[in-house]
């Protein structure tokens, strides 16, 4: 019998396979799944691999794996030939990508973090359009979401930002780019209700070896100091405190999305064939509303994956409450919006100004 004959679990099989079996059949994908999965080599997205290689030899997917090399580390390429190991392991197809070198130079205006996750999706996104696959998998768990949440309410962000990930979500990819027609993804995270000590335990059961990524410890970037400091701290003061972050961010994501379709609704309405927006319209609504529009209406400009700080939002309502011409203020990102005749317009910085 092959891998892909029996279509039944098999006997004794873990809860955790049972779970993101589930997960996929109650997803908004419907079969035949075809998938492409992102594998570092490390815990999480081992774990994860691991547990769809499962499901392939269920009969239930097609998988192939995917291995970035950023070109930033000397053993990267090293790591990346281990990484081939272990999906051979898993009996999974394996792709080995390795990104440009002048990632920066490629994303303007982003740090490296920023542009080589760009490059990463790319990436992913190249062999699921090759392999037909429609679901591009990443290893996110518990933790991370945890850490997620607590990184924006650090940033000041309103609910969209403390809403976390979303274990289902279709993305446009590249995203930061006019679409034309654009190639659009599930983008799924199977394991993101997942504790951190329960993949591990899982992997612990493999007869292959994660890889432990040394820039995992490096303070230099906040989430590390998150995840090391804090969310530990957190989970000693509160145990479960993890969990509960979760819990919250799924009630947030769900309040999120009802608010987004409010604000729509008004954005349109308040919008001019020339892009202005509408301050007197604007500040009759309601001030939640009022937030979600500008916010909206900023990222249409500065790229939805652009984090409109709450401070910004404030100050472009602030803005429109003067209802006087000639004012502007900046948001980040190289925009500034200025006031003309009752009308909020978005610019880049150097470019002249609707009020000039």
């Amino acid at each position: 019998m092959t891998k892909h004959e029996s279509g039944h679990p098999a006997r004794g099989e873990p809860g955790l396979v049972q779970r993101v079996r589930s997960r996929l059949r109650d997803g908004p994908c419907r079969p035949p799944w075809r998938i492409v999965v992102g594998l570092s080599g490390g815990v999480d997205s081992l774990a994860t691999a691991a547990v769809l290689a499962n499901l392939e030899r269920q009969g239930l997917a097609e998988v192939t794996a995917v291995h970035v090399d950023h070109g930033m580390r000397p053993e990267a390429a090293e790591e990346q030939r281990l990484v081939a190991v272990q999906a051979a392991h898993l009996e999974l197809p394996f792709r080995g990508v390795t990104l440009p070198s002048n990632l920066r130079g490629m994303h303007p205006g982003f740090g490296w973090e920023e542009a080589a996750r760009r490059e990463r999706y790319l990436a992913l996104a190249s062999v699921a359009r090759e392999t037909g696959a429609a679901i591009i998998v990443l290893g996110h768990h518990a933790s991370d979401q945890a850490e997620t949440v607590l990184l924006h309410l650090m940033r000041g962000s309103g609910l969209r930002g403390v809403s976390g990930m979303r274990e289902w979500s279709e993305r446009r990819i590249p995203w930061w780019v006019e679409p034309g027609e654009p190639d659009l993804y599930w983008i799924w995270r199977p394991v993101l209700h997942e504790a951190k000590t329960m993949l591990e335990a899982f992997v612990a059961d493999l007869s292959v070896k994660p890889i432990v990524d040394p820039s995992n410890r490096s303070s230099e970037f906040t989430r590390n100091r998150v995840r090391r400091e804090i969310v530990p701290g957190m989970e000693l003061i509160s145990p479960g405190a993890t969990a509960a972050i979760g819990r919250f961010a799924a009630v947030a994501g769900s309040e999120d999305e009802f608010l987004r379709l409010l604000a729509d609704r008004a954005l349109v309405r308040l919008t001019s064939a020339d892009g202005g927006l509408a301050a007197i319209g604007l500040l009759a609504e309601h001030n939640v509303v009022q937030r979600r529009v500008v916010r909206a209406w900023l990222q249409c400009a500065a790229g939805e994956d652009y984090e409109i700080s709450q401070n910004r939002v404030d100050a472009a309502l602030r803005l429109a409450r003067a209802n006087t011409s000639g004012r502007f203020i900046e948001i980040g990102s190289g925009w500034s919006v200025s006031n003309s005749h009752g009308l909020l317009y978005r610019y880049r910085s150097g470019d002249t100004s609707p009020n000039s």
